[in-house]
């Protein structure tokens, strides 16, 4: 059965929040769902200091792009998009707020898991990104507190290598954007002993022994020895 024809609408998951700083652009994209998918696009920008028609960018079929360059505070603000197909006008335009953006939330919630005699991995949860693409960052430190790692990820999950069995490590992750970074938050993680520190031995009065760790061997045999040439 085939669909009837619909007007343009918003397509659902889009980025609508976008931090953007002064005098640098920021690329905005607005993507509808229609049929049929030839769409023309009308952008206006929405302040408190009235309204501004703004010609798109690019336009690819359902998507059109559009190019914001906020050049005081004044132009922070919303930006609206409609499309248009020969159904008609999209009735509720899609919105799309630019705030000025800011370094980005600490990192939270972090675990530390997989652990091995050389080997740990780090999982955290990331913050606000404040309205710009971020990474991550962790500087791993030894007992001394001397620097032994620093690695970057584009998420906030680190896998920690070539470390030494049975020692315990500071790490300081803190997360980077354009605008600076995060406040730093600091854990300790350690990786396991090798197996032959972890085997305790029990010393001391009353420990269990066992024969021959009590008795020499060639006493063993003497004993032996002499009870069989007293039963003879």
């Amino acid at each position: 059965m085939q669909e009837s024809p619909v007007a343009p609408v918003c397509k659902s998951g889009q980025q609508t929040v976008y931090g953007a700083m002064l005098h640098f652009p920021v690329e905005i994209a607005c993507e509808v769902e229609a049929d049929p998918d030839e769409v023309t696009f009308r952008w206006e920008f929405n302040s408190s200091f009235g309204t501004l028609e703004l010609a798109p960018t690019t336009t690819v079929g359902r998507k059109s792009v559009v190019h914001y360059i906020p050049r005081s505070e004044q132009d922070y603000g919303t930006l609206s998009c409609w499309g248009r197909n020969r159904v008609g006008l999209q009735r509720m335009p899609c919105l799309f707020v630019v705030i000025p953006a800011e370094p980005p939330s600490a990192v939270h919630n972090c675990s530390v898991g997989q652990e091995t005699e050389h080997f740990f991995r780090v999982s955290c949860y990331e913050g606000k990104d404040g309205g710009l693409n971020q990474y991550f960052h962790t500087e791993v430190r030894g007992p001394d507190s001397s620097l032994l790692l620093n690695l970057t990820s584009q998420t906030a999950d680190f896998a920690i290598r070539g470390l030494s069995p049975g020692t315990v490590y500071t790490l300081t992750l803190y997360a980077v954007n354009a605008k600076g970074r995060s406040v730093p938050l600091v854990l300790k993680a350690s990786t396991l002993s090798t197996p032959e520190s972890q085997t305790r031995r029990v010393d001391g009065p009353g420990a269990p022994l066992s024969y021959s760790e009590s008795v020499p061997f060639p006493a063993i045999i003497c004993y032996y020895l002499h009870s069989k040439i007293d039963k003879i």
